[in-house]
């Protein structure tokens, strides 16, 4: 099992676009492959930074995640709410 690390820093006044996002986000993710769990966090006292925790099977199956088309068609880049590009990290269980 591992657990990706997303953390993500939206444009101020984007937060709630950014939050509304996410179920679809989430929904998206529960019928891939290999995903187990997802949660999303937020800094307390910075309202633009947000952390999305994900446990997958392998990292062969989130791999096939953010390359399967339903993950491109909902990069919130498009949407002009993130401030910098997303970090990643990678955490083996």
């Amino acid at each position: 099992m591992i657990t990706v690390g997303m953390s993500y820093r939206v444009i101020p006044g984007k937060e709630e676009t950014f939050k509304k996002a996410f179920p679809r986000l989430h929904e998206i993710m529960k019928k891939m492959p290999g995903h187990l769990k997802t949660r999303l966090y937020f800094e307390i006292g910075d309202e633009e930074s947000f952390l999305v925790a994900t446990a997958w099977e392998s990292l062969d199956a989130y791999h096939a995640f953010i390359r399967s088309p339903e993950y491109d068609e909902i990069t919130l880049g498009r949407e002009k709410v993130l401030a910098e590009r997303p970090h990643h990290g990678i955490y083996y269980q």
